[in-house]
């Protein structure tokens, strides 16, 4: 398939093979040699696809070299500006759950009167796919019913999160952890953490 297809959100195109790799029922060096067997005995576009996978493949080794070297990826943010940033939907740490009707009063210096805060019922609309936007209700609403979402509707879903909803990038992380089947704190903190814009990418 062209590269593009991997975008569409009404196709299968991933291998799905998350869930096998996370517990250790397939390698990821096995994968890594059929991909690279793939990309070197095949045509163009299915050796573009394998390049695609591969560099899939080498994000996850980043993530877990990324929680090795910083142990609080998960809780904190990895640059320390990002530490007092103002979220309509903060996170409590001392109650590390993901409704926190308290925390939505909390105020910051920042706060801007005219501005409506995110609730937690907008949390909740987002976690069981009832905001109203087609694309991210279907993405969570898939999360919900089978433990699973392919990575660019993970990416759309956790900036729809974040961006539109201005929630905690870890309330997000918090819900995946408790929903995907092939669910890893290493991925889930790197990949949020970089939706929250303060990881590496």
């Amino acid at each position: 398939k062209a590269s593009t297809e991997r975008f569409r959100a009404d196709v299968r195109t991933t291998a799905r093979i998350s869930p096998y790799v996370r517990h250790g029922e397939l390698s990821p060096r096995e994968v890594y040699h059929s991909a690279k067997a793939i990309q070197v005995g095949s045509r163009r576009s299915r050796a573009r696809s394998a390049a695609v996978f591969l560099r899939r493949l080498a994000w996850r080794d980043l993530a877990y070299w990324s929680l090795w070297r910083f142990p609080r990826l998960c809780d904190e943010p990895l640059r320390p500006q990002y530490a007092t940033q103002w979220w309509a939907l903060p996170w409590d740490p001392a109650g590390r759950g993901d409704s926190v009707p308290r925390a939505v009063a909390v105020r910051n210096k920042r706060w801007h009167e005219g501005m409506v805060a995110s609730s937690d019922d907008a949390l909740r609309a987002w976690q069981f796919g009832r905001t109203g936007y087609p694309l991210v209700d279907a993405g969570m609403r898939e999360l919900w019913a089978t433990g699973y979402v392919p990575n660019y509707i993970r990416h759309v879903v956790a900036g729809f999160l974040i961006e539109y909803l201005n929630v905690d990038w870890r309330h997000g992380q918090l819900w995946f952890h408790d929903c995907l089947v092939d669910a890893d704190v290493a991925i889930q903190g790197f990949m949020w953490q970089n939706g929250g814009h303060s990881g590496m990418d």
